[in-house]
């Protein structure tokens, strides 16, 4: 894939594309748009004159901390889409996880533990939180995006247990 940002007046150019089908997305605080139709490059070939229509959409902030100290993570993400069977649990799910209704959308966790998403699509979302060395503990699984922006959102995490191993080949 390939991203570019937009000139002021929306225009924009995605250069080194190899021959294929390829998806159209944009966002922009606040704002999203979705082309609807793949594009199909041929050998050297160019596509002029698209417009792609933005809609409203969403701003979701939210902040990763550790449970007990409150520190903020230091390195992590947070994906809101489909269901994640790792951090389900049967209280949770007791019939399996409905589908989520939303496209996949995913933010790094910033300094200060702070996660932005500008733009998310209304829609039902699963929430998967993953802090380096630490797993879920309390928060928000799902959510649900209306056009307006959710309340800041914090999700707090706990040390994960650990996994030692030794990988070896028919020699030991």
């Amino acid at each position: 894939s390939r991203s570019t940002v937009s000139q002021v007046d929306g225009t924009f150019d995605v250069r080194g594309l190899l021959p294929g089908r390829y998806g159209l997305v944009a966002a922009a605080p606040g704002l999203l748009g979705d082309l609807r139709r793949p594009i199909t490059l041929g050998l050297a070939e160019t596509v002029e004159g698209l417009r792609l229509e933005m809609t409203s959409a969403a701003q979701v902030v939210g902040q990763v901390l550790i449970a007990k100290t409150g520190v903020p993570c230091a390195q992590g993400l947070v994906r809101l889409g489909g269901p994640d069977v790792a951090q389900a649990t049967a209280e949770e799910w007791p019939t399996g996880a409905p589908p989520a209704s939303g496209p996949p959308v995913v933010a790094n966790v910033e300094p200060g533990g702070w996660v932005h998403f500008p733009a998310v699509a209304p829609g039902h979302y699963f929430v998967t939180v993953q802090c380096i060395g630490h797993v879920l503990h309390d928060g928000p699984r799902t959510l649900d995006v209306q056009a307006e922006p959710p309340p800041k959102l914090t999700w707090n995490v706990a040390p994960g247990l650990g996994l030692s191993f030794v990988a070896v080949d028919e020699r030991d």
